[in-house]
């Protein structure tokens, strides 16, 4: 796992790379790239963006779904009372 952190103008941004293998017999599976930034906007109240990016191992196969590459993207809002 590789990870880089910052913030920048008050914005926490967050780079996270993995390389995943099988715990028996260590084949490689793939690789994901993790982005975040996330900000509080006021009192209580905070927001951000993140983003995954799979890429399965090439020939790879597995019935859990993770010889598959896959993208995906969540936004969220959040409050505290």
């Amino acid at each position: 796992m590789f990870k880089a952190a910052g913030k920048v103008n008050g914005t926490r941004l967050l780079a996270v790379y993995h390389l995943y293998s099988e715990d028996q017999g260590g084949a490689d599976i793939g690789a994901e790239l993790n982005l975040l930034a996330a900000k509080k906007l006021g009192k209580g109240l905070s927001a951000g963006i993140k983003y995954a990016d799979y890429k399965a191992e090439t020939g790879y196969s597995s019935a859990t779904g993770q010889d598959k590459d896959a993208k995906k993207t969540w936004l969220w809002l959040a409050t505290k009372f």
